[in-house]
Order: structure tokens, then C-alpha cells, then sequence
């Protein structure tokens, strides 16, 4: 059965390896879309957008009527070659949006980019400013110690930036408390 992916625009991975990588998208009724990467001895993200994937008369795609990813390793002369591949964390993803200015209230809190690679940013408006104390969670309440910050928010808008660090895939909670005792909080999601 076909599936369709079309709400997301990008396929994402992280490999390793030797030599170039395919990425075939076989589709309903056996129409196939490619493209390809090279890989290096050192891990890395790859964040291939749907219009990159190219048919063979040229055109491009989208991420409907999907049935089957394929990852080839293909030879570069014809003949058999030693070739080593390390995929991990397959994953469909809407684009990441920079974000150029953010403005928010006193009682919202905004997390861009989010998910989240090595950095983000948490966006907060505060009416008198003040010392803060931000803290991050896992999903069964413990306070992640690596994550605590400390600082100061002046009156208006403010950026706290956040960095990942050893933080593994998932989802996590946030809290935001000032002097004043407002509280921000929210979802952040690594990838």
C-alpha cells in the first residue's frame, strides 16, 4: 500500500561510510525518484527536500503515494567493491523555518528552530525583568542537571539560547521561572 508523506518536505538520516549513496523513492505504480550523497568517514545529517528527488525524464516529486525507500550503495566501475554504510535515525520532517524576529507576550514562550539539532532558542517577553532560573525535563519529570541556566531577563523581549549537549532524541519539557515567579513553559523536541 502507498502512503501518503506529502504533509512533510524533507527526508532526513544520518550515515557514514564509503562512496555515494542512493536514495530511491519507488511510488505507487512503480514510478521511482532519485538522488543521491556522498558519504564521509564521519557521521552526518543529511536533510534531503522532496524536489530534490529527480525522475528519469527529470521531474521532481513530492513525498505522496510512497511505498518504498530504498539506500543503495552502488558500484562506481561495474565491478565488486568493498563498501561500508551506517544509516541511523530515518525520519520525514517538515523544513526547518529560520526565524529572523520573534515577538511574543507576556504570557507566551516560543522555541525556534524546534525539533531541535544543536541549538536553539527560547523567546520570552517579561514586563519588569529579573533573575531567571530555566529547567529542563524528560518525559517522567526528572530535572536533566546539564540543562539548568541561570541569568538575567531585562524588561521586553529576551532570547535565552540553548544549546544541546549530550541531550538524546525525544521530547522534553521546559520551565521558565523569573524573580518574579512567572512562569514560562513548553515542548522542546531534539532530533
Amino acid at each position: 500500500l502507498a502512503v501518503d508523506l506529502s504533509a512533510f518536505n524533507s527526508l532526513s538520516f544520518d550515515a557514514s561510510g564509503t562512496g555515494t549513496l542512493e536514495v530511491v523513492l519507488l511510488k505507487s505504480g512503480g514510478s521511482k525518484f532519485y538522488t543521491e550523497v556522498v558519504l564521509a568517514n564521519d557521521q552526518k545529517t543529511f536533510s534531503i527536500k522532496d524536489s530534490d528527488f529527480r525522475g528519469v525524464d527529470g521531474q521532481s516529486t513530492d513525498f505522496s503515494e510512497l511505498k518504498v525507500v530504498l539506500f543503495n550503495m552502488k558500484s562506481e566501475n561495474g565491478t565488486t567493491q568493498y563498501k561500508r554504510l551506517l544509516l541511523s535515525k530515518v525520519f520525514f520532517e517538515d523544513a526547518i523555518i529560520q526565524v529572523k524576529e520573534v515577538f511574543v507576550t507576556n504570557r507566551e514562550s516560543i522555541i525556534a528552530p524546534n525539533p531541535v539539532r544543536s541549538e536553539t532558542t527560547l523567546y520570552v517577553y517579561s514586563e519588569t525583568g529579573g533573575s531567571y532560573v530555566f529547567s529542563l525535563y524528560n518525559l517522567t519529570g526528572k530535572r536533566i542537571d546539564s540543562h539548568i541556566l541561570t541569568g538575567t531577563l531585562l524588561p521586553g523581549q529576551n532570547e535565552i539560547k540553548i544549546q544541546r549537549k549530550t541531550l538524546e532524541a525525544g521530547i522534553y519539557m521546559y520551565k521558565l521561572q523569573d524573580s518574579n515567579k512567572q512562569i514560562w513553559s513548553g515542548k522542546l523536541i531534539v532530533r
